[in-house]
């Protein structure tokens, strides 16, 4: 029995259903939808791709349509359109609800007609279409209460009560629907532009964005300043109209859009848009503007340009005034090479340490532990070096006889750096992987004999650069200048044996302290003063971290150049030590040459173990000065300004001389392209 009733059920469900789907046409749920939400038009209004809006109170007749590139105004004018006015259109019509409705055949029994409601004529007519089907709306008068809007339907069958923002939306101005802008392509889609100039012969200026950086591709190879071109361009895509010409029948060669002034193209991902710049027009408050049109189309505007000497000197203005390129982290090695004189070179190891080689009497390569600080501010430098602002290119195709005037036939220096070039596999934690690529300056001679300009040009570039010559005062031919400062002194553990200090200019023992087992320290000193005993202990305490403040000489002299005088060493210094806990029998001996002070301020040394003449620094000449002298201990004067000479008008130079001491300055850190 229950067999029975359930195969029934199974057969009155299947009857249903067929009767559902075979009979009942409208089981399609989205119009109930759509109607049950009181909306206007069905959920296909988000397909419109048309729209036409007449109105007696518009002087023309606007229309709309979306192409691929997006919405166009294709009528009284041809532009694209504004994207936020088309967008509040479409989305008034996509969720337009109904307030109110009712029939428009119920007209007759209320004595009303179409008129009544401002629907016959409509002041305002609203086409819009759907792949090619075309449907239209009526708008009419606003309602007693104001805030509400009758329309009838695109069937004609009914009318609406809406809200009154439809209105407001269709109540647009032709110049409101267009776009004022020119260029649709983005800054970031541009991978290269080009400029042509009339004036300048119709000179070309082409530029091309390779691995994130601007390059000239005309009239000249050659790197562009990255931030001047980003700049350009978004002056150049941020351009507006103005106004539209009306009259597009208007003579383009009037208007000077025959042979156009100026070309600006840009090209983008699979895009291609050229702007034509005309005469100028002089507006109501004498205001300049430009007639222009895009390439490819007929409507002509006017545009004001504020960035124009910027487009015309482009060519020049857009060169990045750096020499070199690339970024401390990869350099490998620095070469400094001096016209009749052996080249230095400054080679960073494994470590990220400096080293210094120079070649010997014997042309061997000798090396040394390298100045970190003045190294790495001298190659910041370096990479910084930029040409004169304003007048820093001379020549992109120098003759030979211009490479003699300018003195880089034979140049004075030379500058090489090598680097390690950033491949597009190698990533920030492997500074050292790439390709090798080396980069050479030449300097040349000064401007003339009251400029401290001096010429300058790149090993694989024709042109020719102007420098300002201060990037003189940090080249040496002597390698000590960036030889380390850091000296080999007393290990900080170690024990001291004895402390020796001899007047060598009549042999006579200053101060000498022994230590040993049976004679410990307070005992050693128990027969000097407080000041000399911490005299002795600052002492010790600068040998720890001997540092020199200036390097003088790469070799050690039995004499010495102090006030003017050559004389031999004032006094010698000698500590004996050991290792902490170690055999006293074998101690290691410091001996140190230095000479008189100079005015409390300058204390010049020598070492035989290091091969070295120096200056010594202001914490061992203090400790030092204490314990050879019985003087009242001198004020500490200023550091003394050193003068460095500069080319005047009178002197006859012909080449950039080298300078000895330079004046250090700030330096900004390593620039990243």
């Amino acid at each position: 029995m229950r067999t029975k009733i359930t195969l029934l059920l199974l057969v009155l469900v299947c009857v249903s259903l067929s009767y559902i789907i075979f009979f009942e046409k409208d089981y399609n749920t989205d119009p109930r939808i759509f109607d049950a939400r009181g909306l206007v038009l069905s959920p296909k209004a988000a397909e419109i791709d048309y729209l036409k809006i007449e109105s007696t109170r518009l002087s023309s007749t606007p229309i709309l349509q979306k192409t691929t590139k997006g919405w166009e105004l294709v009528s009284p004018i041809s532009w694209p359109a504004n994207f936020f006015a088309v967008n509040r259109i479409l989305s008034q019509l996509q969720f337009l609800e109904k307030e109110n409705s009712f029939l428009v055949e119920k007209l007759d029994e209320s004595g009303q007609t179409l008129a009544d409601f401002g629907l016959d004529p409509a002041d305002l007519t609203l086409t819009y279409g759907q792949k090619g089907e075309l449907n239209q709306i009526k708008i009419g008068y606003p309602t007693k209460s104001g805030n509400r809007l009758y329309i009838l339907s695109p069937d004609k069958l009914r009318i609406h009560v809406v809200s009154l923002s439809l209105l407001e939306s269709l109540s647009v101005r032709i110049e409101d629907l267009r776009s004022n802008d020119i260029f649709e392509t983005p800054v970031f889609e541009i991978h290269s532009w080009n400029l042509q100039l009339r004036e300048a012969g119709n000179l070309r200026v082409r530029l091309t964005q390779r691995e994130g950086n601007w390059l000239f591709e005309t009239p000249i190879s050659a790197r562009a300043d990255n931030a001047a071109v980003e700049t350009l361009l978004n002056q150049i895509t941020g351009l507006k109209i103005q106004s539209f010409v009306q009259d597009n029948s208007s003579d383009l060669d009037l208007l000077g859009l025959i042979n156009p002034s100026m070309r600006i193209t840009l090209e983008g991902n699979g895009t291609r848009e050229s702007l034509l710049i005309g005469n100028q027009k002089t507006g109501s408050e004498g205001e300049i503007y430009y007639y222009a049109k895009k390439e490819n189309q007929a409507t002509v505007f006017t545009v004001y340009i504020d960035f124009l000497d910027t487009l015309e000197t482009a060519q020049i203005g857009l060169r990045d005034r750096r020499l070199f390129s690339g970024t401390e982290e990869y350099v490998q090695s620095i070469t400094l090479t001096k016209s009749g004189s052996d080249s230095v070179l400054l080679q960073k190891l494994e470590n990220d340490s400096w080293q210094v080689g120079s070649r010997g009497a014997d042309q061997s390569l000798q090396t040394m532990l390298g100045d970190e600080t003045i190294i790495t501010n001298f190659l910041r430098r370096l990479l910084w070096l930029n040409t004169l602002a304003d007048t820093g290119f001379i020549s992109d195709a120098p003759s030979a006889a211009d490479l003699e005037r300018y003195g880089l036939e034979h140049p004075l220096w030379t500058i090489d750096i090598s680097s390690r070039k950033q491949s597009s596999s190698t990533t920030e934690e492997e500074p050292n992987g790439g390709e090798l690529h080396s980069q050479s300056l030449a300097l040349g001679i000064f401007e003339g004999s009251d400029t401290t300009h001096i010429y300058a040009k790149m090993r694989n570039s024709p042109s020719v650069y102007l420098l300002d010559s201060s990037i003189l005062r940090s080249l040496r031919t002597n390698p000590i200048y960036y030889q380390s400062r850091l000296l080999q002194g007393i290990p900080p553990e170690a024990e001291i044996n004895a402390l020796k200090i001899t007047n060598l200019g009549n042999k006579t023992p200053i101060l000498s302290i022994e230590i040993d087992e049976n004679t410990p320290w307070t005992k050693a000193v128990k027969n000097l003063d407080e000041r000399e005993e911490n005299g002795i202990k600052e002492l010790l305490q600068s040998l720890e971290t001997f540092k020199a403040k200036a390097l003088l000489h790469n070799e050690f002299t039995p004499t010495v150049t102090f006030a003017g005088n050559d004389q031999p060493w004032s006094y010698l210094l000698e500590i004996s030590t050991t290792p902490n806990g170690g055999d006293r029998s074998q101690p290691s001996l410091f001996s140190l040459y230095p000479s008189e002070t100079t005015g409390g301020t300058t204390l010049l040394a020598g070492s035989k173990d290091l091969n070295l003449v120096f200056e010594t620094d202001q914490k061992f000449l203090d400790a030092f000065t204490t314990l050879v002298s019985q003087r009242p201990e001198p004020e500490k004067m200023a550091e003394p300004i050193e003068i460095t000479d500069e080319p005047s008008a009178s002197d006859d130079i012909t080449a950039p001389a080298e300078i000895i001491e330079p004046e250090e300055q700030p330096i900004p850190t390593s620039p990243t392209l």
